[in-house]
């Protein structure tokens, strides 16, 4: 999971299965699990990383670069 608090809002990326991902944005911080209607994820490996400027997640051929503001880049990887 990579997380940034920006402008009273919390941006939540999290792996979702293989190769997919969920993305939430709250101006709660509590991201509640009752209301959800997604099937639980599947296992996959994942890795996650931080500079000074962007929180990262790899879930295999997705990448994902969520800078300081809460701005998503979403990528191909090799």
């Amino acid at each position: 999971i990579i997380h940034r608090h920006h402008a009273k809002e919390t941006h939540r990326v999290e792996a979702w299965g293989k190769n997919s991902v969920r993305v939430r944005i709250s101006m709660n911080p509590d991201f509640s699990e009752r209301l959800s209607v997604l099937l639980p994820p599947e296992p996959a490996p994942v890795e996650t990383g931080e500079t000074a400027n962007h929180v990262t997640l790899l879930n295999g051929k997705l990448l994902v670069e969520m800078d300081i503001t809460g701005r998503l880049t979403f990528r191909h990887a090799e």
